[in-house]
């Protein structure tokens, strides 16, 4: 019975948790989707992702063995103004980690450090019952400091910043709500 309780609060926190995280981008809504609902006035999500992938090549390779992984974990949050307005942010920390072993010569790389941080602005306004419409707007804005940027080494990329609007759209049905971008 324990064990019961145990397992019905983990995934009620897990779903709690789930809908109040913030999207990757900062702004309430689910990993790469904005949702044109407010949090409320006052209210504010704090999240984190981690997106992680890896390779490998089989060990009795003898001529092309290469070992390579990478992780982005960008923390977000939100906060909302009032019933209208929400802002936005999420900084990203990337890390990167490449060998390879190609005709007897070893290749590394290691890329560490901060990404750009997405700042956003988000409009809602209520339309009907199950109809939310809003407007996004996002700026990436490059990492400042060479020390932070895992980049930095790279002399033919040098990233300005990039501006992101999307028009928003929720359709609400019973407990369920489609969200369009």
């Amino acid at each position: 019975m324990k064990r019961l309780i145990a397992l019905v609060a983990v995934i009620a926190l897990a779903a709690g948790m789930a809908t109040a995280a913030p999207s990757f981008y900062g702004s309430n809504g689910l990993f790469r989707t904005i949702s044109a609902q407010n949090a409320g006035p006052m209210n504010f999500g704090i999240g984190v992702h981690g997106i992680v992938y890896g390779y490998m090549n089989d060990s009795s390779a003898t001529s092309w063995k290469t070992l390579y992984y990478n992780a982005t974990i960008p923390i977000e949050g939100y906060f909302a103004i009032n019933d209208m307005f929400e802002l936005s942010v999420a900084p990203a920390y990337y890390m990167q980690h490449y060998k390879a072993t190609i005709l007897g010569h070893d290749y590394t790389s290691d890329l560490n450090g901060l990404t750009d941080t997405r700042a956003g602005l988000k409009f809602s306004y209520k339309l009907s019952d199950a109809f939310i419409g809003g407007v996004y707007a996002g700026y990436n804005i490059p990492t400042i400091s060479d020390t932070l940027n895992p980049y930095a080494h790279v002399t033919d990329f040098k990233h300005n910043g990039a501006l992101d609007a999307r028009l928003l759209a929720d359709y609400k049905f019973g407990d369920g709500c489609l969200n369009l971008n």
